[in-house]
């Protein structure tokens, strides 16, 4: 693997290369942007904590179920009760887990915390491991606090939210090649005055990935730059 990388660093030896450790480092206190980022809650029923956490200055919005992933786009960060959610999505998997399984597909750089109300759901731990955090049977206003501020600061941090969407990229199989550029792009992005002058959608077309991940891609540069 580290041959292939360093193959593609000489092979742009004439070119600028970037390291991650080059993004400036944000300095930021979460209070200062937990007004800022939206965060859905994907839930049949009321949401026990939305209210105090609205009232903590949490930009939360009760969505419901949802019809169609095009829901959630706009929300960096989901939190999904895995019980009575997910009719819209036929499968014999677990509802709520299920949805869960089906957003990390769609928008792998997504924040998603599971929840639930149900004493007896460890059993269904399993089915949701793809969601970044599980929240236990009644959490506190205080746990509920301390877990969306931990999602608020990765998904602020350029050098977390770019790891975790290249893990998913390793997972999917895109060359190193492939990555080693996007992560050029994206580290650019980041270091450039006039960030506008970069067409995002330009440069990830120039990739060698199918039309599917293309997609994927550029939904991640879009909300991630």
């Amino acid at each position: 693997m580290m041959n292939k990388i360093l193959s593609c660093i000489n092979k742009t030896k004439n070119q600028q290369s970037y390291k991650l450790s080059d993004i400036p480092k944000r300095l930021f206190q979460v209070s200062q942007i937990k007004n800022q980022i939206d965060i859905a809650v994907i839930d049949d029923q009321e949401f026990a904590p939305g209210q105090l956490l609205r009232n903590n200055n949490f930009k939360l919005t009760e969505i419901g179920d949802i019809p169609t992933l095009k829901n959630i786009e706009a929300f960096p960060i989901i939190i999904c009760d895995i019980h009575g959610v997910g009719k819209f999505f036929n499968s014999s998997e677990v509802g709520g887990a299920n949805l869960i399984t089906e957003i990390r597909k769609a928008y792998p750089d997504k924040y998603i915390i599971a929840y639930s109300t149900h004493a007896n759901d460890l059993a269904l731990q399993r089915h949701t491991k793809n969601s970044d955090y599980f929240m236990p049977i009644a959490s506190t206003i205080e746990q509920w606090t301390e877990a969306l501020e931990k999602a608020l600061y990765e998904i602020s941090d350029p050098i977390t939210r770019w790891k975790k969407f290249r893990g998913f990229l390793l997972n999917n199989d895109v060359d190193l090649s492939e990555i080693y550029k996007l992560e050029q792009i994206y580290i650019e992005y980041f270091l450039r005055n006039n960030k506008k002058n970069i067409n995002l959608e330009e440069k990830v077309s120039q990739l060698s990935v199918n039309d599917g991940l293309k997609q994927i891609i550029i939904q991640f540069t879009a909300t991630a730059m």
